[in-house]
């Protein structure tokens, strides 16, 4: 039997499950009749991430709706509780994928727990960091133990400083450890991310398009589509995941280490665009991964006037165009980005959904 794995962290900010990567991931799991694997405390974790993130949106509009008040002579009445939803992650979860099984973690025994965080043993860190995550790799050993050499577990998680050696090597020795102590002989596939497995693993055997067709064929045609897909995605990302983003890209966005806010404009459109890779979901959808640059584009950021005065000589040199306020700054860089993404494409209807931005960079 296969099994597959997924931490919390894959599920932040994809609430409905509704993206690309886990559309193909349901139907994986329904063809192949693997068991999708989920921590009763990542259910736990997500559902409070979920209403976390929903009270910090409404706090804001209603911040803002206060403010909007002001410009009017009499109030106008509207509820913010009508955004408000029934919202549970582990009946999604049973309503999205045909195979699920939920791992509990109430038999860990609390003494080891705390003998771990004592001697740091991974995943815990210094200043008993790791609790959470501990609790959910000892609940795995101990549903592991029990399955034989037959069996196979996809690991994924984009926590790698915590599990992994590196991106290439595998868990850390604390957790190849914990394996041996555990008897674990079932297999155990690790990845860094979801998407990375569903690269490397998941085939459709379907070939009767070329990468090269679908893009003259499919992708041509929807190009405005991609770009107003990327300017929303990028407008409605929480400022400090458009921050994560850019530091992901490893280049002088350094410079803006403390971000307030955050825009992006598109210029010049789509230029070079690449089909990576595609699946079959059904007989007229399409799991795509594609690739491409925007000629011309301009970041704008929003950051600390203390902090430009800081760093003005390294700003200076890599923004074209700079704003100084008393409490804020605004920097503008015009680029030339490249981007990663995945979505699902109708063939019929010629729509897009589950649009989702996999990695940016710039040329």
């Amino acid at each position: 039997m296969r099994y597959i794995f997924l931490d919390s962290n894959v599920f932040f900010d994809h609430w409905h499950l509704n993206n690309a990567e886990f559309r193909l991931l349901a139907t994986f799991i329904k063809n192949s009749r693997s068991v999708f694997l989920m921590s009763e405390i990542v259910c736990h974790e997500v559902q409070n991430l979920h209403q976390r993130e929903q009270k910090k949106v409404l706090s804001d509009l209603k911040k803002n709706y206060d403010k909007a008040q002001k410009f009017n002579t009499e109030k106008i009445e509207y509820s913010l509780t009508s955004l408000i939803q029934p919202y549970s992650f582990k009946d999604l979860l049973k309503e999205k994928i045909e195979f699920v099984e939920f791992i509990p973690f109430e038999e860990i025994p609390h003494s080891v727990v705390v003998r771990r965080a004592i001697e740091q043993v991974l995943p815990f860190r210094v200043q008993e960091k790791g609790y959470r995550d501990t609790m959910i790799w000892l609940s795995l050993l101990h549903f592991l133990k029990l399955k034989s050499a037959d069996d196979e577990v996809v690991f994924i998680s984009e926590n790698t400083r915590d599990f992994y050696i590196n991106d290439e090597q595998g868990f850390h020795d604390d957790l190849a450890k914990d394996l041996r102590s555990y008897g674990v002989s079932c297999r155990i596939a690790a990845f860094i991310s979801l998407n990375a497995f569903l690269t490397a693993k998941v085939d459709t055997n379907e070939f009767e398009f070329s990468n090269e067709s679908i893009s003259d064929q499919y992708m041509d045609p929807i190009g405005k589509r991609i770009e107003e897909e990327v300017a929303r995605s990028l407008d409605i990302m929480q400022t400090r995941e458009f921050k994560k983003l850019l530091d992901a890209s490893g280049t002088f966005f350094r410079y803006a280490s403390a971000l307030l806010n955050h825009g992006f404009g598109i210029i010049e459109g789509i230029e070079d665009g690449t089909v990576i890779s595609y699946k079959r979901l059904t007989a007229n959808t399409l799991y795509i991964s594609y690739s491409f640059n925007l000629r011309r584009c301009a970041i704008d950021l929003t950051v600390p006037t203390t902090e430009y005065v800081q760093r003005a000589s390294g700003i200076k040199i890599f923004y074209h165009e700079v704003s100084v306020e008393e409490d804020k700054t605004h920097v503008l860089y015009y680029c030339r980005p490249e981007f990663t993404v995945s979505f699902i494409y109708d063939i019929e209807k010629k729509e897009v959904s589950g649009f989702e931005i996999l990695s940016l960079q710039f040329l």
